[in-house]
């Protein structure tokens, strides 16, 4: 997708309301923010999708939309409020063999317990 594309995503996105998840709407939002290098206006949508039910820290974790905000330290912070929502993780991301994997990594590396 073109930035113009990101750009007509977001407004949508924005005014998608009308459905019981609108969450995910928010969580989407901060994707396409972070790929048009907004990343205050990605943390802050994917704080508020936080805020509004949105909890899988799991995911964003590793989704890579976020590659270029994840180690800004205001994203850690979301991602502890999402983690203190709800600890368990999915199976899938499990340690394989004894090997850190990268949600371990990135919980480590940012002191999240």
């Amino acid at each position: 997708l073109g930035m113009h594309n990101f750009l007509q995503c977001i407004e949508l996105l924005k005014d998608n309301k009308t459905f019981s998840s609108y969450y995910i709407s928010m969580y989407n939002v901060a994707c396409c923010c972070a790929l048009t290098n907004e990343y205050n206006e990605a943390i802050r949508w994917l704080d508020n999708a936080c805020d509004n039910g949105y909890n899988d820290w799991v995911h964003t974790i590793v989704d890579t939309d976020f590659l270029r905000v994840r180690n800004d330290p205001r994203f850690a912070e979301v991602i502890k409020k999402m983690k203190t929502i709800n600890p368990k993780r999915s199976k899938s991301y499990h340690d394989i063999n004894g090997i850190l994997n990268p949600i371990d990594a990135y919980l480590q590396k940012h002191n999240i317990n």
